[in-house]
């Protein structure tokens, strides 16, 4: 019985080690698709400057304030989501927590993507992007659904009980 008990005990810990590591491997994906969305939102920002034909002394100025204001931004993504996803292990929501964030990033960067071409006119946009907008727009669609079906069902069940 004791040599049962100590084989439970280590599957636990190896289960522990495993939700860690993938907690972790989902905290850089969420710190990657923020570094995309800073990208993508100075990329706006920029876009946003040349229809509004600043100064060739200011531009330089807003684009650096912007690029570090956005920078900070994305440090505490980084930070919050670290803190999130591990303090989601014990309550078993680690997916429905990063498909939160994971779907907000995505559905930003698609909004970021799509902007410059309302701005700057529908006829500048390619198959290409137009599949790429789709892909990121779909996808934090669902994760946004996932998330939100999750935290519904998790209340339904918890209210039965």
């Amino acid at each position: 019985m004791g040599g049962n008990h100590s084989l439970l005990k280590t599957d636990k810990g190896k289960r522990k080690m495993w939700s860690y590591l993938l907690c972790y491997t989902l905290w850089v994906i969420t710190a990657a698709l923020g570094f995309l969305d800073l990208i993508a939102a100075r990329s706006l920002c920029l876009t946003l400057m040349g229809v509004a034909s600043l100064s060739r002394w200011v531009a330089p100025a807003v684009d650096k304030f912007i690029f570090l204001v956005f920078g900070i931004v994305w440090l505490i993504l980084v930070i919050f989501s670290e803190y999130y996803y591990r303090n989601s292990i014990p309550k078993k929501r680690l997916w429905q927590s990063f498909s939160l964030i994971a779907g907000i990033e995505l559905s930003f960067l698609s909004l970021s993507h799509l902007f410059p071409f309302l701005i700057l006119g529908l006829g500048k946009l390619s198959w290409f992007n137009l599949l790429v907008i789709g892909t990121e727009c779909a996808g934090g669609t669902v994760l946004l659904l996932f998330a939100f079906h999750s935290s519904h069902r998790r209340k339904i069940s918890g209210a039965k009980s």
